[in-house]
């Protein structure tokens, strides 16, 4: 897992980094490296407030980032050169859908939805959402989907330290079945995000 091996060579740094420029709009496969950090926290490698402080700071940081830019640059320029952080008309016409639909909550919403949560700190900027509304949804969602990620990487480990003893009682066949599932986990995983970046705005 190259989230592993970033957390492992550069520690907080890189999820800080990850998260920031995740959010910004550059791939940076954000939840893979939260899941990778629960897993460290799990092993004893992180502590859980550091890692859970770093990254908050890092999705904060970079949300703050991009409610600033589309507030000071407005939509016009982020048509014409944000297709080089994913950011097309067609994918700022859905977010923008969206956030007429829900309002100040789809900050919340949006962190789940890989297409959209890119550009809603774009569009409250565009928007001019008040500032304080921005910071108190977007806080909210985002200490639920960093927390919700963490945990689930510490919990992997709590589950794999509970199954191993089974794996390797029954052999080979325990251990191939684990191995099978997880990667079919992984590729209905990767292929979720993917639909979601590709999916077309909805009318």
């Amino acid at each position: 897992m190259p989230a592993m091996t970033w957390l492992h060579s550069y520690g907080y740094v890189s999820l800080f980094l990850v998260l920031f420029l995740e959010i910004v709009g550059i791939p940076s496969f954000a939840e893979s490296a939260l899941i990778a950090a629960g897993l460290q926290v799990h092993r004893g490698a992180f502590g859980a407030l550091p890692v859970l402080s770093v990254a908050l700071a890092g999705s904060l940081a970079g949300s703050m980032l991009a409610y600033i830019i589309g507030r000071l640059v407005g939509r016009p320029f982020l048509e014409q050169f944000g297709a080089r952080i994913r950011i097309t008309k067609e994918k700022l016409d859905g977010a923008d859908d969206r956030f007429q639909k829900y309002g100040p909550a789809v900050l919340i919403i949006g962190k789940w939805l890989p297409g959209v949560q890119v550009l809603v700190p774009y569009l409250a900027g565009v928007s001019r959402l008040q500032v304080g509304v921005f910071l108190i949804y977007n806080t909210i969602g985002t200490v639920i989907w960093v927390t919700a990620f963490l945990t689930f990487g510490e919990s992997l480990g709590s589950v794999w330290e509970r199954a191993w003893p089974v794996f390797s009682k029954h052999g080979l066949l325990s251990g191939s079945i684990a191995v099978i599932l997880t990667t079919l986990t992984l590729i209905w995983w990767a292929r979720l995000r993917r639909s979601y970046r590709n999916r077309p705005p909805m009318q």
